[in-house]
């Protein structure tokens, strides 16, 4: 399925900028739904800020390409002589260590991240990909920053997935509400989907930070998606993307005020959206 996803990813690869692979009849339309959503996601992101971005930095609880699972606590990372990182996340190095003066790391460059699986439920696996030890922990400063934003709009807080239990109840009821269940939503950001509707003084360190390639057991693969799952800001970036999105279509056929819902792949508007 992470393999597929790419391939899908791929075929789509033509259609940025120009969309010549969509018929003519819908180019209008689609290229309108872009250019809102991109108005959408730049008021909502506003001015990018380092000193924001240094203090936001952490580490997430998993494993990553330098350390295993069982050695994964802050401690372990914090503590580690030497951290990982893809060539273009060195750069984050010296404003590291202006913010941490006394935390003391050489840096290792590899290539990218490593891809393993983990239990989804009791019958099938997810796909994840573990992180360089510096890109995850810059990578997750961009999480906790996006997500902020989207807090502002009632997203992703504590409980904002309860708004959308409730909205799935409700258009179970009378049929009001949608929601939308996305396939391999997570594996499917392109990137350069992502370029086109976010800012550039944000999208340069989403770009620093991700990891281009993934070392599968048989092959290293370039990867066309931003991200996947174990980037530390896929959940936010995702839920920024699809919020974007749904808000541009909304704006588009005169429904501007409804409201809409995403909490990551979890998407929920009025049914007349749908």
């Amino acid at each position: 399925k992470f393999m597929s996803s790419e391939a899908r990813l791929n075929l789509l690869d033509a259609s940025f900028p120009n969309l010549s692979l969509y018929p003519r009849k819908r180019k209008v339309t689609l290229s309108a739904v872009l250019f809102l959503a991109r108005q959408e996601i730049t008021r909502l992101l506003g001015d990018f800020s380092f000193e924001e971005l240094m203090s936001s930095c952490t580490f997430g609880p998993g494993a990553s390409t330098s350390l295993p699972r069982c050695k994964s606590d802050k401690a372990f990372k914090f503590g580690a002589a030497t951290l990982q990182a893809t060539r273009s996340a060195t750069v984050y190095t010296s404003l590291l260590n202006r913010a941490f003066p006394t935390w003391k790391f050489a840096v290792e460059e590899v290539e990218g991240s490593r891809f393993t699986t983990v239990p989804k439920n009791a019958k099938t696996d997810r796909g994840i990909c573990i992180e360089p030890d510096l890109n995850m922990f810059v990578q997750k400063g961009l999480g906790n920053m996006i997500r902020k934003r989207l807090q502002r709009v009632g997203l992703l807080t504590p409980m904002a997935f309860l708004k959308n239990q409730e909205a799935a109840r409700a258009g179970s009821v009378n049929g009001s509400i949608a929601t939308i269940d996305l396939s391999g939503a997570s594996d499917s950001l392109h990137l350069e989907l992502v370029r086109q509707l976010v800012r550039s003084d944000w999208m340069v360190h989403l770009e620093q930070v991700r990891s281009p390639v993934v070392s599968l057991p048989s092959e290293t693969v370039r990867l066309t998606k931003i991200s996947s799952m174990g980037n530390g800001n896929t959940f936010e970036l995702e839920t920024l993307i699809f919020y974007g999105l749904a808000r541009a279509v909304s704006m588009l056929v005169g429904y501007g005020n409804d409201t809409v819902l995403v909490f990551g792949d979890d998407i929920a508007v009025p049914t007349k959206l749908a």
